[in-house]
């Protein structure tokens, strides 16, 4: 496992970008992200990481704990980590994320991703409420794109929502898209559950946004992706163990 996890790590550059809650001040907060270091033969960051086996995608996510971790340590900022839901059709591949979880005792949020279709919701609510009891926020990465449909939104006991940027896209020229976006902020608030909207680019989009409900953001309109080193500079990131 060690070798394996040297192997795909070594493949991937790990970036953080700032999550921004206008309501209050609160702790900070960044979304770690992973990025193939030498894309080849064109092969996009979606094909990459597709075309990775659970093993390696556990291994990206032991090393982002870890990344997550030393940020926390350094800097008091809380992190949100991407998880593949490929990892969610076998039992110990869930096993083995919440062994991971269990070993570190610190505040993180699990995005966990739909590249495929969400297993049946009697066999994650039950991970999600275990990684709950062990300190992680489970969230429900780009809500309005692939598979997610309304039961994925009611039904699942996730603690968080993401809106995907395509859900925000022309909005200023779209009053019925700005209407169905204001009763998804009253639904999340419905549903008691927390919520981020990605891909804010401009001060037009944040005020709209803003005017219907919303309060915590993600976008280049408050801070682009930057590797984690940058936010750290002074830590030793080595020791973080991979």
């Amino acid at each position: 496992m060690r070798g394996l996890s040297m192997s795909i790590v070594n493949r991937v550059h790990f970036f953080a970008q700032q999550v921004v809650d206008i309501s209050a001040t609160a702790t900070k907060k960044y979304e770690l992200l992973s990025r193939p270091r030498n894309p080849w033969g064109g092969t996009s960051i979606e094909q990459f990481f597709s075309g990775l086996e659970p093993e390696q995608h556990l291994c990206i996510i032991e090393a982002q704990l870890s990344l997550a971790e030393k940020l926390f340590e350094t800097t008091g900022a809380e992190c949100a980590i991407n998880v593949d839901n490929m990892i969610l059709k076998d039992e110990s591949h869930q096993e083995s994320l919440c062994k991971m979880a269990e070993a570190h005792h610190f505040p993180v949020t699990f995005e966990f991703t739909e590249v495929n279709p969400m297993p049946p919701v009697d066999k994650v609510n039950p991970l999600l409420n275990t990684l709950r009891s062990l300190g992680i926020t489970p969230s429900l990465d780009d809500f309005g794109t692939g598979f997610n449909g309304m039961s994925l939104f009611v039904d699942y006991d996730f603690d968080i929502v993401k809106i995907d940027r395509s859900l925000i896209s022309d909005l200023s020229g779209r009053s019925k898209k700005a209407e169905v976006l204001g009763l998804l902020a009253k639904m999340i608030d419905t549903l008691d559950k927390a919520h981020v909207v990605e891909g804010v680019e401009s001060i037009e989009q944040l005020a709209l946004l803003a005017d219907l409900g919303f309060h915590c953001f993600q976008g280049f309109y408050f801070h682009q992706p930057e590797p984690v080193q940058s936010i750290m500079p002074h830590s030793n990131l080595a020791a973080a163990s991979f």
